[in-house]
Parts: C-alpha cells; structure tokens; sequence
C-alpha cells in the first residue's frame, strides 16, 4: 500500500513508523548514485525496508521494499526528487519505481494535502 498511490508514498518518506515497524540505523549507502543513511525498518510481513536519506540534504532519496505478499519475495526500488516547496512543506514532484525488471517513472504536477492548519505542518 506504500507505493499504491502518490500521497501514501509521501507520508511514508514523512513518517515511516505510521506503517512500519521498528527504525534502526543501518549506516551509510548509496541510492541513485547518492550517499545516503539508510534507515532500516519492517513491514507488516516482517520484511525488511530501507529508507534512504540524502547526507547533503537530508532529504528522502527513496525507498526499498518487497512486493506485499510476492513468493519468492519480489523487491522494488523508488527513488523520488524535485523537492519543491508547498506552502511551508516539501514534496518531491518525480517518482522511479523499479519493480519486476521494468521501470516506471512518475511526474506529479499537482500535488494537494488535506486540509490543515498551517501551524501544524510546521
């Protein structure tokens, strides 16, 4: 469900521990030619997923997962970018999903958040 849609894969990178378990530091790596520090958690399953954060920016570099349910396991890879400002939060504006061997690329060009106080995004 984490990559089903734009805005869950947004709260994912946001808040992981929503809907997935643990959170431990696995150390630095890489992602999409990046350095990053991996965050390692697991998913309901108890698959393991690691979350990729940017050393420069500290921004979300992406995400991998294994397919819900997939036997054998099936992994996917999304690396995401165009950090845009909205209001006084980020979004990233492209998504790459790798999954199966084949690769999908997302652009989104509207992006909208439920309605909140602006005090509380910040």
């Amino acid at each position: 469900r984490a990559i089903a849609v734009g805005h869950a894969l947004h709260v994912l990178f946001a808040s992981p521990t929503r809907w997935l378990l643990g959170g431990s530091d696995a150390g630095e790596g890489e992602l999409a030619g990046r350095r990053a520090r991996v965050i390692a958690f697991r998913d309901e399953a108890g698959n393991l997923v690691r979350v990729f954060y940017a050393l420069d920016t500290k921004l979300p570099l992406g995400a991998e997962l294994v397919e819900a349910g997939s036997e054998p396991p099936e992994p996917i890879r999304v690396t995401v970018d165009d950090w845009r400002w909205l209001g006084p939060v980020r979004a990233f504006h492209r998504a790459v999903y790798e999954h199966r061997g084949k690769r999908y690329e997302y652009d989104y060009t509207q992006i909208r958040f439920n309605d909140v106080e602006a005090a509380e995004l910040r």
